[in-house]
């Protein structure tokens, strides 16, 4: 009888043991297991950080876009607008080069005829 107790208590021994270790191991298991949730929730909060960084470079880039294509239209009303003023600067300037030549014509005709 004595060695049946002896087998239950060194069996009961080993038996808390390996309880102790296994609660060891899954108190280590959950510590991970929470580390990696904790990590987890650090990458989805710096993805959704990167996320709206570049939506809102998009905005900017779309704005940028929008401003050049209005600064495009512009260039070129203004080119147009010069062009235009050059052109009626030309015509200016050609009246005023015939109605040089016809005096200078009418003068020349007057001086000779005298």
């Amino acid at each position: 009888m004595r060695t049946d107790n002896l087998t239950k208590d060194s069996t009961i021994a080993d038996l808390k043991v390996k309880n102790e270790m296994l609660k060891k191991e899954l108190k280590e298991s959950k510590d991970i297991h929470e580390d990696n949730i904790l990590n987890e929730k650090k990458s989805l909060k710096q993805l959704k950080e990167k996320d709206k960084a570049i939506h809102n470079m998009n905005k900017d880039l779309e704005k940028a876009e929008e401003i050049h294509g209005t600064k495009i239209k512009e260039i070129g009303e203004l080119k147009a607008e010069l062009k235009q003023e050059k052109k009626d600067k030309l015509r200016y300037q050609k009246k005023e080069l015939k109605k040089e030549i016809s005096n200078n014509n009418k003068s020349k005709k007057k001086d000779s005829s005298t």
